[in-house]
């Protein structure tokens, strides 16, 4: 911009001064004056920047975010997103994949399946980047970075095979000159997978590895993570108080303010595995620090994980009625959110309330309910067993309190080791 349109635009009140820019704007670039009206402050602003930017006289060039992000939206109308992605040449921009990228997470958490499609156009954006003009290790990383959104993805939708494929393709092609972070974000990765697929023995070698690497990196926030898993590896085997140990050391390191999902999960954690232990007391000072953390604006899920929670609690301090009336509440909630791992565990706790009280047919109701769930997923064969063990010690005449129990807990176990194929 010449010295003379800069003084000038100095002396204009913001009012003018946004007119004279989008004037710019439609003068440089006839093409955008149909979309100004339309688009929000922050394109219309990224647009002014790039007029005022260029020279009188020039040519418009586009800000290189904003042809991203135009890119990245066309593909929710392309008939094949995929192709788009493969022959459009603004995808060979890292900006492009680094969208896909972000996009992809944010939807792993609420749509999988759009998660799983949405990180694959990640991958194949990534793998368009030049590695002669952006650097091979650059190039390389975002690869990297992309498949570990697809993993993870992949693990929401309960496609387990597809996410340990990746996630061992991913460590066995490491390369030596691998940034720390991203290794160590490797072995979380696979680490977490196993421990879905039930195998806590190769997932506490692949977290531990992870743990090591984050120590070395003092990448705090990602070793706290790392802990997470690791305690909930613990509980699998019966090594409550490591797991204790475990989560009380990723609250630590976990900052409530930049990490609250995960500093929430550490503190939640650690109230059920209090509970496990039998220390209500503690278990609801945890409950209640993991509250303030995620406060009135907290997820759904949170929120229902909490009453869950607080259900155990006064369990154990002898007050079913309401342990009962929370569970049923909690239960029906992660129903409406189509949570049914979720549903499954608190319907296994309410089971446990009916038992104790000799509700028998209430029992049996919710066996039902667990049987109609278990036929639309894929649950392992010895959680179907289980169930039917249980059914059967609730339905005789008479049942015996050790069988009922029994049954209940070794179907309890199962069913959390299995829950990440209820989704």
């Amino acid at each position: 911009m010449s010295a003379e349109a800069a003084s000038r635009l100095e002396h204009l009140g913001l009012g003018e001064l946004l007119e004279e820019l989008a004037g710019r704007v439609r003068a440089a670039w006839p093409g955008w004056v149909g979309e100004l009206p339309e688009c929000g402050d922050l394109e219309l602003a990224r647009r002014i920047v790039a007029a005022v930017a260029a020279d009188e006289g020039s040519e418009l060039v586009p800000d290189p975010q904003y042809v991203a992000e135009k890119a990245v939206a066309a593909l929710g109308s392309a008939d094949d997103p995929s192709r788009l992605v493969l022959e459009d040449s603004r995808f060979e921009s890292p900006l492009a994949a680094r969208l896909l990228i972000r996009r992809a997470r944010a939807l792993v958490s609420r749509r999988a399946r759009d998660a799983v499609e949405t990180a694959t156009l990640a991958v194949q954006a990534a793998e368009r980047v030049s590695r002669h003009v952006w650097g091979r290790e650059y190039a390389h990383a975002m690869v990297l970075r992309a498949r570990c959104v697809r993993v993870e993805a992949f693990r929401t939708a309960g496609r387990l095979q597809d996410a340990w494929r990746e996630a061992r393709e991913l460590l066995e092609g490491a390369e030596p000159g691998l940034p720390p972070r991203l290794r160590g974000d490797l072995f979380l990765l696979a680490g977490q997978v196993r421990r879905d697929q039930g195998k806590n023995r190769e997932a506490a070698a692949l977290l531990f590895s992870a743990r090591e690497v984050y120590e070395s990196a003092e990448d705090e926030p990602r070793l706290g993570r790392t802990l997470l898993q690791l305690a909930e590896v613990y509980r699998e085997h019966g090594q409550v108080d490591l797991a204790v140990e475990a989560a009380r050391r990723a609250v630590s390191l976990l900052d409530p303010g930049r990490d609250r999902e995960a500093y929430v999960a550490a503190r939640h954690n650690l109230a059920i595995y209090l509970c496990d232990l039998g220390r209500p007391v503690e278990a609801r000072d945890e409950l209640e620090a993991s509250r303030m953390a995620f406060g009135e604006g907290g997820r759904s899920e949170e929120r229902l994980g909490s009453l869950w929670v607080e259900g155990r609690i006064h369990e154990l301090i002898g007050d079913p009625e309401t342990a009962e009336r929370l569970y049923r509440e909690a239960r029906e909630g992660f129903e409406d959110l189509e949570r049914p791992g979720q549903a499954a565990l608190v319907s296994l706790d309410l089971a446990w309330i009916l038992a104790e009280q000799r509700r028998n047919r209430e029992c049996l109701q919710v066996a039902t309910w667990l049987g109609l769930l278990f036929r639309e997923h894929e649950v392992p064969a010895d959680v179907v067993a289980a169930l039917v063990a249980f059914r059967e010690a609730v339905a005789v005449s008479r049942p015996e309190g050790a069988q009922v129990f029994g049954s209940l807990a070794e179907l309890r176990t199962l069913v959390r080791r299995a829950s990440p194929a209820l989704r």
